[in-house]
């Protein structure tokens, strides 16, 4: 996994560069939500991981979920069994960078509240 300082540390030095789109903090993070909305199978899994209400929690267990789903793709020979990975190849192809998705963002599109 992931240092998340040293993420942080590379996304707030890139934070001037990002451009919002469509109403989204970057491209990513709209292509990354657009994603595990636009299947009713992700959807109700993202609904389930922010069942609890709290915008951080969903918002890690969001960003944990997808990086297993596309570690198994990238790594399957570490993995047993993988999820959909026609849909997992499809996000991995249109967000790209990861690590510029802003999860909070992400999160707000499956908190309760925004239902």
């Amino acid at each position: 996994m992931v240092d998340r300082e040293v993420i942080e540390e590379i996304r707030t030095s890139y934070a001037g560069t990002a451009d919002e789109y469509n109403g989204w903090k970057n491209r990513e993070s709209w292509a990354c939500a657009l994603h595990l909305s636009n299947d009713e199978y992700l959807y109700n899994q993202m609904l389930e991981l922010c069942s609890e209400g709290k915008r951080w929690s969903c918002a890690d267990k969001i960003e944990a979920w997808v990086e297993t789903e596309v570690n198994m793709i990238l790594y399957p020979d570490s993995h047993d069994e993988q999820l959909a990975p026609a849909l997992i190849r499809s996000m991995i192809s249109d967000v790209g960078s990861f690590w510029r998705v802003a999860w909070e963002d992400v999160a707000d599109s499956f908190m309760p509240e925004n239902q």
